[in-house]
Protein backbone atom coordinates (compact mmCIF):
# COMPACT_ATOMS: atom_id res chain seq x y z
CA UNK A 1 0.00 0.00 0.00
CA UNK A 2 1.02 3.47 -0.92
CA UNK A 3 -0.14 7.14 -0.41
CA UNK A 4 0.21 10.46 -1.13
CA UNK A 5 -1.34 13.61 0.65
CA UNK A 6 -1.23 16.94 -0.61
CA UNK A 7 -3.80 20.00 -0.54
CA UNK A 8 -3.96 23.43 -1.41
CA UNK A 9 -7.49 25.94 -1.61
CA UNK A 10 -7.13 24.84 -5.27
CA UNK A 11 -6.18 21.40 -5.72
CA UNK A 12 -8.24 18.45 -4.72
CA UNK A 13 -6.57 16.18 -1.24
CA UNK A 14 -4.81 13.18 -2.90
CA UNK A 15 -4.62 10.18 -0.73
CA UNK A 16 -4.54 7.44 -2.48
CA UNK A 17 -4.32 3.31 -1.77
CA UNK A 18 -2.23 1.43 -4.27
CA UNK A 19 -3.04 -2.51 -4.84
CA UNK A 20 -5.21 -5.59 -5.83
CA UNK A 21 -8.62 -4.01 -5.57
CA UNK A 22 -10.06 -6.80 -3.66
CA UNK A 23 -7.77 -6.77 -0.95
CA UNK A 24 -8.40 -2.57 -0.45
CA UNK A 25 -12.37 -2.43 -1.66
CA UNK A 26 -13.29 -2.39 2.34
CA UNK A 27 -11.08 0.48 2.94
CA UNK A 28 -11.97 2.38 0.34
CA UNK A 29 -16.28 1.63 1.83
CA UNK A 30 -14.81 2.77 4.91
CA UNK A 31 -13.29 5.92 3.59
CA UNK A 32 -15.79 6.72 1.40
CA UNK A 33 -18.69 6.05 4.47
CA UNK A 34 -16.60 8.34 6.74
CA UNK A 35 -15.94 11.13 4.44
CA UNK A 36 -19.98 11.57 3.49
CA UNK A 37 -21.28 10.71 7.13
CA UNK A 38 -22.65 13.90 7.35
CA UNK A 39 -23.71 14.18 3.59
CA UNK A 40 -27.29 14.74 2.75
CA UNK A 41 -28.12 12.51 -0.04
CA UNK A 42 -27.24 13.79 -3.31
CA UNK A 43 -24.09 16.10 -1.48
CA UNK A 44 -21.74 13.67 -2.90
CA UNK A 45 -20.61 11.69 -6.25
CA UNK A 46 -18.27 9.50 -7.38
CA UNK A 47 -15.88 9.28 -10.24
CA UNK A 48 -12.90 8.10 -12.08
CA UNK A 49 -10.06 10.98 -13.99
CA UNK A 50 -6.40 10.27 -15.07
CA UNK A 51 -5.93 13.64 -13.36
CA UNK A 52 -7.24 14.51 -10.19
CA UNK A 53 -6.12 18.43 -10.34
CA UNK A 54 -7.87 19.11 -14.16
CA UNK A 55 -10.81 17.42 -13.44
CA UNK A 56 -11.00 19.17 -10.23
CA UNK A 57 -10.24 22.48 -11.88
CA UNK A 58 -12.38 21.64 -14.80
CA UNK A 59 -15.56 20.19 -13.50
CA UNK A 60 -15.93 20.44 -9.40
CA UNK A 61 -14.33 23.77 -8.17
CA UNK A 62 -16.92 25.66 -8.55
CA UNK A 63 -19.90 23.63 -7.33
CA UNK A 64 -17.80 21.56 -4.73
CA UNK A 65 -16.00 22.34 -1.97
CA UNK A 66 -13.60 18.64 -1.63
CA UNK A 67 -12.28 15.95 -4.13
CA UNK A 68 -10.40 13.73 -1.91
CA UNK A 69 -8.74 10.54 -4.68
CA UNK A 70 -8.40 7.59 -2.64
CA UNK A 71 -7.09 5.01 -5.06
CA UNK A 72 -4.91 4.52 -8.21
CA UNK A 73 -4.27 1.54 -10.79
CA UNK A 74 -3.16 1.11 -14.29
CA UNK A 75 -5.41 -0.65 -15.20
CA UNK A 76 -8.90 0.78 -17.37
CA UNK A 77 -10.63 -2.39 -16.33
CA UNK A 78 -10.06 -2.43 -12.53
CA UNK A 79 -10.91 1.30 -12.38
CA UNK A 80 -14.16 0.98 -14.01
CA UNK A 81 -14.96 -2.01 -12.29
CA UNK A 82 -14.25 -0.29 -9.24
CA UNK A 83 -16.41 2.77 -9.95
CA UNK A 84 -18.88 0.67 -11.11
CA UNK A 85 -19.44 -1.37 -7.34
CA UNK A 86 -18.70 1.51 -5.34
CA UNK A 87 -21.64 3.33 -7.75
CA UNK A 88 -24.38 1.08 -6.90
CA UNK A 89 -23.12 0.14 -2.95
CA UNK A 90 -23.77 4.10 -2.59
CA UNK A 91 -26.52 4.59 -5.00
CA UNK A 92 -29.11 5.71 -2.67
CA UNK A 93 -26.81 8.43 -1.41
CA UNK A 94 -24.81 9.30 -4.67
CA UNK A 95 -25.60 11.78 -6.77
CA UNK A 96 -24.06 9.80 -9.75
CA UNK A 97 -26.15 9.70 -12.91
CA UNK A 98 -24.92 6.41 -13.61
CA UNK A 99 -23.24 3.84 -11.85
CA UNK A 100 -19.77 4.31 -13.64
CA UNK A 101 -18.36 4.64 -17.43
CA UNK A 102 -19.41 7.97 -18.38
CA UNK A 103 -16.24 8.68 -20.01
CA UNK A 104 -13.46 7.83 -21.98
CA UNK A 105 -9.92 6.65 -20.24
CA UNK A 106 -6.72 7.30 -22.24
CA UNK A 107 -2.99 6.09 -20.72
CA UNK A 108 -3.50 6.22 -17.19
CA UNK A 109 -2.90 5.74 -13.95
CA UNK A 110 -6.48 6.12 -13.27
CA UNK A 111 -7.72 7.58 -9.94
CA UNK A 112 -11.03 6.97 -8.63
CA UNK A 113 -12.42 9.68 -6.30
CA UNK A 114 -14.90 11.38 -4.40
CA UNK A 115 -15.81 14.71 -4.42
CA UNK A 116 -17.86 16.59 -1.51
CA UNK A 117 -20.86 19.21 -1.91
CA UNK A 118 -19.57 22.63 0.60
CA UNK A 119 -20.72 22.08 4.45
CA UNK A 120 -20.81 18.22 4.16
CA UNK A 121 -19.01 15.77 5.12
CA UNK A 122 -15.78 15.61 7.34
CA UNK A 123 -14.27 19.03 7.88
CA UNK A 124 -10.29 18.87 6.57
CA UNK A 125 -8.91 22.11 6.93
Amino acid sequence: MAFVVFKDIMSPIIFYWTGHKNQLLSSIKRSISGLTSSCENGDFKIGITECPDTRWRQAYKHEYERMHALYRTTSPRVIRSLEKELTEYYWERVCNQRHGGGGFLGQGPYYLYVVLKENSGSNTR
